[in-house]
Protein backbone atom coordinates (compact mmCIF):
# COMPACT_ATOMS: atom_id res chain seq x y z
CA UNK A 1 0.00 0.00 0.00
CA UNK A 2 2.87 2.32 0.22
CA UNK A 3 3.82 4.81 3.09
CA UNK A 4 0.40 5.51 4.39
CA UNK A 5 -1.98 4.12 7.01
CA UNK A 6 -4.87 2.13 5.11
CA UNK A 7 -8.17 1.40 6.85
CA UNK A 8 -9.81 -1.66 4.70
CA UNK A 9 -13.53 -2.93 5.23
CA UNK A 10 -14.85 -5.84 3.85
CA UNK A 11 -18.26 -5.70 2.84
CA UNK A 12 -21.11 -8.18 1.87
CA UNK A 13 -20.05 -10.71 -0.96
CA UNK A 14 -22.42 -13.10 -2.54
CA UNK A 15 -19.25 -15.04 -3.63
CA UNK A 16 -17.87 -17.73 -0.98
CA UNK A 17 -14.02 -17.14 -1.43
CA UNK A 18 -11.02 -18.32 0.41
CA UNK A 19 -8.53 -15.45 1.58
CA UNK A 20 -4.76 -16.36 2.43
CA UNK A 21 -3.11 -12.82 3.63
CA UNK A 22 0.51 -13.10 4.69
CA UNK A 23 2.58 -9.76 5.94
CA UNK A 24 6.04 -9.42 4.11
CA UNK A 25 6.53 -6.14 5.97
CA UNK A 26 4.72 -3.66 8.56
CA UNK A 27 2.00 -5.37 10.17
CA UNK A 28 -2.06 -5.00 9.87
CA UNK A 29 -4.28 -5.05 13.19
CA UNK A 30 -7.27 -6.81 12.39
CA UNK A 31 -10.41 -6.53 14.26
CA UNK A 32 -12.93 -9.90 12.71
CA UNK A 33 -16.47 -10.13 14.57
CA UNK A 34 -15.43 -10.64 18.17
CA UNK A 35 -11.61 -11.41 18.13
CA UNK A 36 -8.73 -8.46 17.73
CA UNK A 37 -5.14 -9.39 16.31
CA UNK A 38 -1.74 -8.45 14.93
CA UNK A 39 -0.88 -9.73 11.86
CA UNK A 40 3.33 -9.94 11.80
CA UNK A 41 5.96 -11.58 9.13
CA UNK A 42 6.06 -15.04 9.90
CA UNK A 43 2.57 -15.28 10.28
CA UNK A 44 -0.63 -15.98 7.74
CA UNK A 45 -3.99 -15.87 8.02
CA UNK A 46 -6.99 -17.67 6.50
CA UNK A 47 -10.59 -16.36 6.32
CA UNK A 48 -13.93 -16.63 3.79
CA UNK A 49 -16.11 -14.22 2.61
CA UNK A 50 -18.84 -13.82 4.29
CA UNK A 51 -17.60 -15.22 7.36
CA UNK A 52 -15.31 -11.74 7.82
CA UNK A 53 -17.45 -9.02 6.66
CA UNK A 54 -16.97 -7.73 9.40
CA UNK A 55 -13.27 -7.22 9.51
CA UNK A 56 -11.14 -4.03 9.49
CA UNK A 57 -7.78 -3.78 8.73
CA UNK A 58 -5.56 -0.95 10.01
CA UNK A 59 -1.96 -1.00 8.34
CA UNK A 60 1.30 0.31 9.49
CA UNK A 61 3.24 2.09 7.20
CA UNK A 62 5.01 0.10 4.55
CA UNK A 63 2.50 -2.91 4.92
CA UNK A 64 3.55 -5.24 2.39
CA UNK A 65 1.63 -8.57 1.94
CA UNK A 66 0.41 -11.44 -0.38
CA UNK A 67 -2.98 -12.13 -0.75
CA UNK A 68 -3.84 -14.86 -2.16
CA UNK A 69 -7.93 -14.84 -3.05
CA UNK A 70 -9.56 -19.13 -3.67
CA UNK A 71 -12.76 -19.76 -4.91
CA UNK A 72 -14.74 -21.79 -2.27
CA UNK A 73 -16.66 -23.70 -4.68
CA UNK A 74 -13.28 -24.74 -6.29
CA UNK A 75 -11.70 -26.12 -3.52
CA UNK A 76 -15.12 -27.63 -2.40
CA UNK A 77 -14.91 -29.48 -6.25
CA UNK A 78 -11.18 -30.51 -5.99
CA UNK A 79 -11.48 -31.96 -2.92
CA UNK A 80 -14.40 -34.21 -4.62
CA UNK A 81 -12.95 -34.90 -7.53
CA UNK A 82 -9.36 -36.35 -5.56
CA UNK A 83 -11.77 -38.24 -2.60
CA UNK A 84 -14.38 -39.14 -5.27
CA UNK A 85 -16.77 -38.27 -3.06
CA UNK A 86 -18.96 -35.45 -2.90
CA UNK A 87 -18.08 -33.22 -0.39
CA UNK A 88 -21.22 -32.48 2.50
CA UNK A 89 -19.34 -30.75 5.44
CA UNK A 90 -17.97 -27.40 5.37
CA UNK A 91 -14.25 -26.55 4.45
CA UNK A 92 -12.63 -24.95 7.99
CA UNK A 93 -9.25 -23.22 8.37
CA UNK A 94 -7.97 -22.32 11.64
CA UNK A 95 -9.80 -19.00 12.79
CA UNK A 96 -6.55 -17.54 13.96
CA UNK A 97 -3.15 -16.42 12.17
CA UNK A 98 -0.93 -19.43 11.85
CA UNK A 99 2.68 -19.75 11.68
CA UNK A 100 4.34 -19.98 8.45
CA UNK A 101 5.87 -22.95 8.79
CA UNK A 102 8.25 -24.86 5.76
CA UNK A 103 5.61 -26.44 3.84
CA UNK A 104 3.57 -23.11 4.01
CA UNK A 105 6.58 -21.38 2.74
CA UNK A 106 6.56 -24.00 -0.56
CA UNK A 107 3.09 -22.60 -1.67
CA UNK A 108 3.74 -18.99 -1.03
CA UNK A 109 6.99 -19.34 -3.00
CA UNK A 110 5.10 -21.27 -5.99
CA UNK A 111 2.43 -18.41 -5.88
CA UNK A 112 5.34 -15.87 -6.10
CA UNK A 113 7.05 -17.83 -8.91
CA UNK A 114 3.81 -18.19 -10.69
CA UNK A 115 3.05 -14.01 -9.99
CA UNK A 116 6.66 -12.62 -11.07
CA UNK A 117 6.69 -15.42 -14.17
CA UNK A 118 2.82 -14.29 -15.32
CA UNK A 119 3.70 -10.64 -15.01
CA UNK A 120 6.37 -10.55 -16.75
CA UNK A 121 5.53 -12.60 -19.89
CA UNK A 122 1.79 -12.18 -20.39
CA UNK A 123 1.57 -14.03 -23.77
CA UNK A 124 3.31 -16.96 -21.82
CA UNK A 125 1.47 -20.41 -22.26
CA UNK A 126 0.91 -20.66 -18.63
CA UNK A 127 -1.85 -18.57 -19.43
CA UNK A 128 -2.74 -18.87 -22.76
CA UNK A 129 -3.39 -22.67 -21.88
CA UNK A 130 -6.71 -23.62 -20.01
CA UNK A 131 -4.85 -27.31 -19.80
CA UNK A 132 -1.65 -26.18 -17.85
CA UNK A 133 -3.86 -23.67 -15.73
CA UNK A 134 -5.72 -26.21 -14.75
CA UNK A 135 -3.01 -28.03 -13.54
CA UNK A 136 -1.34 -24.69 -11.85
CA UNK A 137 -4.80 -23.92 -10.16
CA UNK A 138 -5.07 -27.80 -8.67
CA UNK A 139 -1.32 -27.53 -7.39
CA UNK A 140 -2.57 -24.02 -5.37
CA UNK A 141 -5.74 -25.76 -3.92
CA UNK A 142 -3.52 -28.85 -3.14
CA UNK A 143 -0.89 -27.38 -1.34
CA UNK A 144 -3.51 -25.28 0.21
CA UNK A 145 -5.41 -28.20 1.60
CA UNK A 146 -1.94 -30.21 2.41
CA UNK A 147 -0.20 -27.19 4.37
CA UNK A 148 -2.93 -25.06 6.31
CA UNK A 149 -4.13 -26.65 9.14
CA UNK A 150 -8.23 -27.72 7.96
CA UNK A 151 -10.54 -30.37 8.95
CA UNK A 152 -9.79 -32.04 5.90
CA UNK A 153 -5.78 -32.14 5.69
CA UNK A 154 -5.39 -35.30 7.87
CA UNK A 155 -7.47 -37.61 4.92
CA UNK A 156 -5.77 -35.47 2.28
CA UNK A 157 -2.15 -35.84 3.13
CA UNK A 158 -3.35 -39.68 3.98
CA UNK A 159 -4.22 -40.59 0.75
CA UNK A 160 -0.64 -40.38 -0.52
CA UNK A 161 0.83 -42.66 2.03
CA UNK A 162 -0.57 -45.47 -0.23
CA UNK A 163 1.06 -47.31 -2.75
CA UNK A 164 0.33 -46.31 -6.72
CA UNK A 165 0.91 -49.69 -8.43
CA UNK A 166 -1.92 -52.57 -8.01
CA UNK A 167 -1.84 -55.47 -5.98
CA UNK A 168 -0.73 -57.85 -8.92
CA UNK A 169 2.25 -55.58 -9.27
CA UNK A 170 3.24 -55.34 -5.89
CA UNK A 171 3.14 -58.96 -5.49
Amino acid sequence: YGDCEVDIKLTHSDEHKFHIIVPLNGHADITSRASQFTLHPGSAWIFTTPEATNTTFHDSNCFRNINICLSYDALKDYLANEFDLPITRTIKFQKNPVRVNPDFRFLLDYTRWLTTRIDSDVSSMLVSSTHLTKHIHDTLLGLLISTLDNNFREQYCSRNDKIASPVYVRQ
